[in-house]
This record gives C-alpha cells, sequence and structure tokens, in this order.
C-alpha cells in the first residue's frame, strides 16, 4: 500500500518524510556545551533527608488493581 505525500514523494506506508521547522532546526544546530554536566541523582544518605529516602524507597504497585 501506498500514499502520496505533500511533498508529492511516493512513500511506503508508514515511511514518512517531515521537514523539521525551522526554530526546531536552528536549536539543534546550537553546539553542547564542554562543560554541561548531566544531571546525577542526589546520593541516599548524603544529600537526601532520611524520610525522603524511605519514601522513595517504597515501591509501586504495577496494576491499578493493587492500590487499595
Amino acid at each position: 500500500m501506498h500514499h502520496l505525500l505533500a511533498n508529492g514523494a511516493l512513500r511506503a506506508y508508514g515511511e514518512e518524510v517531515t521537514e523539521v521547522p525551522e526554530g526546531d532546526a536552528h536549536e539543534q544546530n546550537i553546539p553542547v556545551e564542554p562543560d554541561y554536566e548531566e544531571f546525577e541523582p542526589p546520593a541516599v544518605g548524603l544529600e537526601v533527608p532520611e524520610a525522603d529516602a524511605i519514601e522513595q524507597s517504597i515501591p509501586v504497585p504495577a496494576d491499578e488493581d493493587d492500590y487499595v
């Protein structure tokens, strides 16, 4: 099955050709700062209060039926 896109290119079903909006293209071309550090979560016991660490360690039920 084939469909015709707005740009006139014939592509296989599910294959799309999209254009990046000008503002997004400009943002993607901005170089990443070399001194940028990825976020690291705080270490439990050092930077996280004990009550918060306990709350974060409580398992979350996988199914809604488990919330009783």
